[in-house]
């Protein structure tokens, strides 16, 4: 309908219908197409009388682009609703108001259900903790092998310095060696094993 015609009858809108409205906004001396600075359209509720804008997006040949989607607010408040067009420039103070029609919105109404709260405390949770194991005895821990072990590293070691003592007496340097190398193997042995156990015994607090 051109400016500043208006629809006599309300334009009726239910559920599963489209509403497609495109405008072109000529010059009125030269007749091309114009883009205004602003473009907007009003839906006013005639009954409350809120006001719903829907920005318009107008192209440099003054053609109005498609809008996408109904807002919200007009899918959930059925009712009659004044259409209008609002163009401003620049170049006038005052804003362009043309008065298209009226829409007569029949939807369902639709319900603001209560959002579900998805944090939230959740139920305390109690921790059994395994019971202390407990230690045996002291004396068990002092096995006859360990006492064994600890018994040859100490012989080997003393062995060791009697043999010293015989090589300063009276055997030699190959008599010495072949004596020590033996002696040192007993003594390592022994002497990791028996160490190795005493750390146990420290670290249980037995010594």
């Amino acid at each position: 309908i051109p400016y500043p015609s208006s629809f006599d009858k309300p334009i009726q809108l239910t559920t599963g219908d489209d509403f497609k409205m495109i405008f072109i906004i000529n010059d009125k001396q030269t007749q091309k197409g114009v883009q205004p600075h602003q473009a907007f359209l009003t839906l006013t509720s005639e009954k409350s009388g809120n006001q719903i804008p829907i920005i318009v997006r107008v192209r440099e040949n003054g053609k109005s682009k498609d809008m996408k989607s109904a807002p919200n607010e007009l899918l959930s408040s059925p009712g009659n609703y004044s259409l209008d067009l609002i163009i401003g420039t620049f170049s006038h103070n005052d804003p362009l108001k043309y008065h298209i029609g009226t829409l007569d919105v029949d939807v369902p109404v639709i319900s603001s259900e209560p959002s579900t709260v998805v944090y939230g405390p959740k139920p305390e949770i109690n921790h059994i903790f395994r019971p202390d194991e407990k230690l045996p005895p002291i004396w068990l821990s002092y096995t006859p092998g360990s006492t064994l072990m600890s018994l040859l590293f100490l012989s080997s070691i003393l062995a060791i310095e009697v043999l010293f003592y015989n090589y300063w007496t009276h055997l030699n340097i190959f008599q010495t060696l072949s004596w020590l190398t033996g002696l040192s193997i007993v003594a390592f042995i022994t002497g990791q094993k028996a160490l190795s156990d005493v750390q146990k015994w420290r670290l249980l607090g037995l010594r």
